[in-house]
């Protein structure tokens, strides 16, 4: 009779943290020399501390994306993709860095008025 074999469950990240973080506070708690034993005890609570920084200025973000940033996505024929890839590499810059530009440089052509852009600036329009 075959034995019913049940799946394997991996550990969540959080109880991984959490039993990484009990292991280092026992070991801690294991060290005889006090001035060590205290040593690392600060450097644990200083990692712990950092984290707790990073998840609320994270949870900050999360709160406050939508009043700061928009998304702006478009699905491009692949042979653009990969124009853009090379251009952007071509400038040493993320493809990312790229897109913005590009679209900073339209909206400042748009916004520029004709007669700025063919005039040198100390001639005004009539």
């Amino acid at each position: 009779m075959a034995t019913k074999k049940t799946p394997y469950e991996a550990p969540t990240p959080a109880s991984d943290k959490k039993k990484a973080l009990q292991t280092a506070l026992d070991q801690a708690a294991s060290i005889t020399n006090q001035a060590q034993q205290q040593s690392v005890l600060q450097a644990i609570t200083a990692v712990v501390a950092v984290r707790r920084r990073e998840q609320m200025q994270k949870e900050s973000n999360r709160r406050t994306e939508r009043a700061r940033r928009h998304l702006i996505g478009a699905h491009v024929p692949l042979e653009l993709y990969e124009r853009c890839v090379e251009a952007a590499e071509g400038e040493a810059i993320s493809l990312y860095r790229f897109v913005v530009n590009a679209l900073e440089a339209a909206c400042l052509r748009h916004e520029t008025p004709p007669w700025e852009v063919l005039s040198p600036p100390w001639v005004k329009p009539q």
